[in-house]
């Protein structure tokens, strides 16, 4: 398993509205489950969160929690 965190900025851009950037965090991880000697299923979780102006997007903070999964082969 490998942890990973980061912090930088988002930018928020609506079709008909104004672009605005907040400071921002993302923590997630990689999990390999080994399925054989050359293969491995990979999982990664992260969230990112953009502390955000309510009055600007209507919350304090704007998150999302992508997930993804595939494959590692050895050659």
């Amino acid at each position: 398993m490998i942890i990973n965190a980061g912090a930088g900025a988002m930018t928020f851009d609506v079709d008909g509205g104004s672009a605005n950037t907040y400071p921002a965090i993302n923590v997630g991880a990689k999990i390999a489950y080994q399925l054989g000697s050359r293969v491995s299923l990979l999982l990664s979780p992260q969230g990112d969160i953009a502390f955000t102006d309510e009055a600007e997007v209507g919350t304090t903070n704007s998150w999302v929690w992508p997930f993804t999964a595939g494959f590692r082969v050895g050659l």
